[in-house]
């Protein structure tokens, strides 16, 4: 199942308080996204069957239309048409709604703007068959797909006009539709939690938390990889002038302080600077050690 289906499956249990706005606004905005929407023909098509069945409870609740459900099955997939058989019906809704058969969006009222719970209701009933979401696990994008400028623009509206969540919203054209994302983890979550799919929204939460100590443990790794890397090439070189100093019998010319720091560098290869610093007969820092070894390399590489 993808991260959509779930969202959508979550968004369909919902049961709307009892207001005629709500519901409303929620058919309201599945209507937007009707495939076909005239006297002859109402249809809608889905690969959700549960957002049928909530369609099909929304007609007959509100506005006493029946509705059939025709099943769709090929090898990879099914898909869901819902049909409004009864002419009378069709007008009906067509009355109620005398504009959905046309390219622009019509009012629905002051109250839309004014209900947190009005709004979250239609942009729920939009979502349900114009959105989609990536899976949180790749990437962070939800959008609601649709065939009218005009809706796309309202829908983009109606979000910005949501302060308590300030989400920024993008349009982009695909092709002959029109495209209104959202990126983002915290926004995704916020618009979910909004429509009323908090479960999913936590999933995206815990998902971007997960990733972020994957991504620290990651970091650090790297770092210490790359640190213990540069340790090592830098013993090889230290190694290399102590045994290129002794080769050439100038070891004894040395200073007390630079035989021992030598001699210890020879037996502990791996050793750091400042465990170095701590092994000698006189404790040094690691600044300290680094200068004494400076000073080997120097003398190493000019024999």
């Amino acid at each position: 199942m993808t991260f959509s289906s779930k969202v959508k499956n979550e968004l369909c249990k919902i049961q709307n308080e009892p207001s005629f706005f709500c519901s409303n606004s929620e058919l309201y905005g599945m209507l937007l996204c009707a495939k076909k929407f005239n006297a002859d023909n109402i249809s809608f098509i889905t690969e959700n069957k549960n957002i049928c069945k909530k369609l099909s409870y929304l007609l007959a609740e509100e506005f006493k239309v029946t509705s059939d459900i025709v099943t769709h099955k090929n090898l990879k997939k099914s898909k869901f048409t819902l049909l409004v058989p009864y002419k009378s019906d069709r007008i009906t809704l067509l009355e109620q709604h005398k504009n959905f058969s046309k390219d622009f969006l019509i009012s629905f009222g002051e109250k839309l703007s004014q209900n947190i719970k009005i709004i979250a209701a239609f942009l729920r009933g939009v979502f349900l068959f114009s959105g989609t979401i990536t899976d949180p696990n790749s990437d962070y994008h939800l959008e609601w797909c649709v065939q009218n400028k005009i809706l796309a623009e309202y829908l983009k509206q109606l979000i910005l006009s949501i302060s308590k969540l300030n989400i920024n919203v993008g349009i982009t054209q695909r092709k002959n539709a029109y495209v209104v994302y959202i990126k983002g983890s915290e926004n995704i979550s916020d618009i979910l939690t909004l429509i009323g799919a908090p479960i999913c929204a936590m999933e995206i939460i815990q998902i971007k938390m997960i990733k972020e100590v994957r991504n620290d443990i990651n970091r650090t790794t790297n770092f210490e990889a790359a640190n213990i890397s540069k340790t090592a090439c830098a013993a090889v070189k230290q190694v290399r002038a102590i045994e290129e100093i002794k080769k050439n019998k100038e070891f004894e010319n040395l200073s007390e302080d630079l035989k021992e720091i030598a001699n210890l560098r020879l037996l502990n290869p791996d050793m750091s600077l400042r465990d170095l610093g701590k092994t000698l007969s006189k404790p040094l820092s690691r600044s300290g050690v680094n200068h004494r070894l400076k000073k080997l390399l120097e003398l190493g590489t000019k024999q």
